[in-house]
């Protein structure tokens, strides 16, 4: 074998690996931005939902203001069958 077959063939390896190389790094760098997209798109998406949080759920002082209510009727209710059971 020559030395000139050997330099042919340690080229073409040369240059199939540097092919393959190129063609990892493409698809990592791909990969990646593919990545950062999704990121973005669930930052703006978290950011809806934080958005809309308050106006899906009732406030703590609403509710409880409610409860409030509730209480002081059942508390009537049950102040009215107490009377009724004295009688």
């Amino acid at each position: 074998m020559s030395w000139e077959a050997v330099f042919a063939g340690l080229t073409l390896l040369y240059f199939i690996t540097s092919g393959f190389i190129g063609y990892w790094t493409n698809s990592i760098a791909k990969s990646q931005d593919n990545l950062s997209k999704s990121q973005g798109q669930l930052a703006k998406d978290l950011k809806n939902i934080e958005v809309m949080l308050p106006n899906s759920y009732v406030k703590k002082e609403d509710i409880n203001t409610r409860l409030d209510r509730i209480d002081d009727v059942l508390g009537k209710i049950f102040d009215k069958l107490e009377k009724k059971a004295d009688k």
